[in-house]
């Protein structure tokens, strides 16, 4: 058992006094009290993080596996908020990932009570697949314009610029 007294002034204009006190609890493990309080529940762990790779415009789903996940948690994948976040249970959570740049970042779970935990270089996100033209429909038109053209294919993003003969087309 380890007992600290602590006294803080000039912080900011006031003041702190407490202590804390350090003790085994029945299982053996590490417990605080802080002020004769309650023990206080550990962090969460993070032990693994499955798939570790996705497409860095999000949308990949992924479980997150360790220690003292609590209902109500959330995941940030490189700082960015999961959605789809379900605490399975104090050692699994479901969630996919939101849009980010290329890059391995890590994963924090943080617990409704403010609680977290960390995992470096957990989750890598993969730049975008280049997309891929297959068929352009129909495959002439006049050069004034004005034919409608349908384009099939693969990895076609929102907000792509569609280019014929370097003039921008419309209504992409």
């Amino acid at each position: 058992c380890l007992l600290v007294a602590l006294a803080l002034t000039g912080c900011g204009g006031g003041s702190l006094v407490g202590e804390f006190q350090q003790n085994a609890p029945p299982s053996g493990g590490p417990g605080a009290t802080i002020g004769g309080g309650a023990a206080s529940v550990p962090p969460p762990t993070i032990t693994n993080v499955t798939p570790s790779t996705g497409d860095s415009s999000g949308g990949t789903a992924i479980t997150v596996t360790g220690t003292g996940f609590q209902a109500g948690a959330i995941v940030l994948v490189g700082g960015k908020p999961a959605t789809g976040v379900v605490v399975t249970n104090g050692s699994s959570i479901q969630a996919v990932t939101a849009p980010n740049a290329p890059g391995t970042y890590e994963v924090q779970v943080i617990n409704p009570d403010k609680q977290f935990g960390a995992r470096l270089a957990s989750f890598t996100y993969l730049a975008a697949p280049a997309p891929t033209l297959i068929q352009v429909l129909p495959n002439s038109g006049p050069s004034s314009g004005g034919t409608v053209v349908n384009l099939s294919g693969s990895n076609y993003q929102s907000g792509a610029v569609v280019l014929f003969g370097g003039a921008a087309a419309t209504n992409v």
